[in-house]
């Protein structure tokens, strides 16, 4: 895969597969994409859901894509935790909506 610069114009997008991503499909947190999302202003930032995840851990943070910032890198899809298939990937913008939301 073709990486381009930070910063730079791409035809590739991030995009979260809720089902697999550990945050939004086990109520669990994980911060691996957003900490090394190399975009200065961070092109995955977190919305907190209110009474997501058990009573231990409410407020679980789920990791969103702002599409205007992501470069299309690929660092978060490598750097993703989820075994097997990362649970972020990254896809090129007409493939954006073959993944689930």
């Amino acid at each position: 895969m073709s990486t381009t610069p930070v910063g730079g114009p791409s035809s590739r997008r991030a995009v979260i597969d809720r089902d697999t991503c550990i945050p939004w499909a086990e109520g669990r947190e994980c911060l691996v994409c957003e900490e090394l999302c190399p975009i200065p202003q961070k092109a995955i930032v977190f919305e907190t859901a209110d009474g997501a995840g058990d009573e231990d851990s409410p407020g679980v943070k789920l990791p969103v894509v702002i599409n205007t910032r992501c470069t299309g890198c690929g660092i978060c899809e490598y750097n993703c935790p989820v075994s097997v298939v990362a649970a972020i990937r990254v896809r090129a913008i007409t493939q954006t909506g073959m993944l689930s939301r």
